[in-house]
């Protein structure tokens, strides 16, 4: 009888394993466009929140818009007044009287927290910079020529640095991210392009070497997914501008600036292998973002059927282009071809009176 027991042993471990159940699959995260409403014509300071499903078809988020207890800034157009925090699941988004935060739920609904808006003074970018464990949001103060820094506790309320502003002379506008470093725009006619600033362990800002870099003047700027590279609209001349953030210095992309066939001055969108260049009206520019930063024009100047685009993103991997259009009160998702090509979705109502920033997040 002995020469059946492993057999019989094998035979009912195989029987108990089969009875395991397969772990389950992890949903996919889903995909949200926040577009931000500062509300500088007559709106409330809010949050529309529409959900990116496949092929780029839009959802509005059920109790959109989020009207938040901010009150309206003062500006108009993108100016990057809001930005989403990946790792704790928060937006925060400019105005009137401080910084607004926001917790996102899995459906993509908002809801703020309890003592927001922080800082009391008039916020107009937005940025948000997670390292080490720590979350930190920046706010430029385009008037007082300055930026101010806060820690995001455990509770989500924002703390003001130990060391709470920093200069940033010639009307900081817009900001964004590589890794830890901060590019914040420059939007004045007295010269100087992005300034530069490495985020420290404690959240303090640290001007680099050289900063500010360039001469472009712009009140966007956005990084390209994955890739250590920043491009800004140069709104006097209306070329598109890449800096690299490869190394420990900050230098043009190859072949910057690049000419577009339409005048790049309004917004921009930047995925990890394509960008647009939007400009007022109904035209738009692809390029393709190449291994080594440089942009390539792709098809020329395409029609859109927008009315002012005052915001837009492209979604990860690349997968549509999304644009606020105020003028139109909509917003339109497009599929890129592999031309470079844009293919219109579709279309949803966008009742805002004022758009001056968006931003995708994942949840």
């Amino acid at each position: 009888m002995r020469v059946f027991a492993v057999p019989v042993i094998l035979a009912a471990l195989c029987v108990c394993l089969s009875a395991v159940p397969a772990p389950a699959k992890k949903k996919p995260p889903k995909t949200f466009f926040f577009v931000h409403d500062g509300g500088d014509h007559g709106s409330p300071n809010q949050v529309f929140v529409y959900e990116v499903a496949k092929k780029g078809k839009l959802r509005v988020v059920p109790g959109s818009p989020f009207v938040s207890a901010n009150t309206e800034d003062a500006t108009s157009g993108d100016c990057n007044t809001v930005a989403y925090a990946a790792g704790r699941k928060m937006l925060f988004a400019g105005g009137g009287n401080g910084i607004s935060a926001w917790n996102v739920g899995r459906g993509g609904a908002l809801s703020e927290l309890s003592g927001s808006p922080f800082g009391g003074f008039e916020a107009t970018g937005i940025a948000v910079v997670e390292r080490d464990g720590a979350t930190f949001v920046y706010a430029s103060e385009t008037n007082e020529g300055r930026l101010r820094g806060y820690q995001v506790g455990v509770d989500g309320t924002l703390t003001p640095l130990a060391t709470p502003t920093f200069a940033a002379p010639n009307e900081p506008y817009g900001m964004a991210v590589v890794g830890a470093r901060l590019f914040v725009t420059n939007a004045s006619v007295l010269g100087g392009g992005p300034l530069v600033f490495d985020v420290l362990a404690d959240g303090a800002l640290q001007a680099i070497p050289g900063s500010p870099v360039g001469t472009a003047r712009s009140l966007v700027i956005y990084a390209a997914r994955g890739r250590p590279a920043v491009y800004l609209p140069d709104c006097p001349v209306g070329n598109v501008v890449g800096f690299s953030a490869a190394g420990a210095a900050v230098s043009p992309t190859p072949g910057s600036p690049y000419a577009s066939g339409v005048y790049a001055c309004n917004t921009l969108a930047i995925g990890g292998a394509r960008a647009v260049a939007l400009p007022y009206g109904s035209t738009a520019q692809v390029f393709r973002i190449n291994t080594d930063l440089s942009l390539t024009p792709l098809l020329g100047a395409q029609p859109t059927g927008l009315a002012n685009p005052a915001a837009c993103a492209i979604a990860p991997n690349d997968a549509c282009l999304i644009v606020a259009d105020y003028g139109a009160t909509t917003v339109r998702s497009f599929r890129f071809l592999k031309d470079g090509g844009l293919k219109k979705v579709g279309d949803l109502a966008l009742p805002a009176a004022d758009v001056t920033g968006s931003v995708i997040g994942q949840q």
